[in-house]
């Protein structure tokens, strides 16, 4: 099951699941990516934490941790750091989350380009999620993680 590849056990590739999930994959809009990726970025960011807990030791720390990791802003700067090394597929599910056009407003705090690109980034991660592509997932937030601390363009 793909959720038990997020916590580091490999999944049955031939589960009827992963099909259901592959056909999502591509058929979901961008924000409905975008929506599922939100969570499971979060839950990556999360889990690197805990690996990483040394010096972090209330839940309060590690949420403010987390917070600032999942902002717009650092969300928008992780996929500008990124963006040269995905493949064209995950460009263009990058792209159409990018230029989608959500109801609601962007958040209080974050320019227009950092919500539109950090829709981008969570629609990959979503994107790669239901596809079944975790050993990639895993990959793309690697270098995310490498990246912390690293000036990033301002794409806009």
């Amino acid at each position: 099951m793909a959720s038990k590849a997020v916590f580091g056990e490999e999944k049955d590739a031939a589960s009827a699941s992963e099909a259901v999930s592959s056909f999502c994959a591509r058929v979901c809009s961008p924000l409905q990516l975008a929506y599922l990726g939100d969570a499971v970025y979060e839950l990556l960011v999360r889990r690197e934490l805990i690996r990483r807990s040394a010096g972090i030791s209330s839940p309060a720390m590690l949420h403010e941790e987390t917070v600032a990791r999942v902002r717009a802003g650092a969300q928008a700067a992780a996929l500008a750091r990124i963006l040269p090394r995905l493949t064209p597929a995950e460009q263009e599910v990058v792209r159409r989350a990018r230029n989608a056009r959500p109801k609601h407003s962007v958040p209080a705090g974050a320019e227009v380009w950092e919500y539109r690109y950090s829709s981008g980034l969570e629609a990959l991660f979503g994107f790669l999620f239901l596809e079944g592509q975790l050993g990639r997932m895993e990959e793309i937030f690697r270098w995310i993680q490498e990246g912390d601390g690293a000036p990033a363009p301002a794409p806009r």
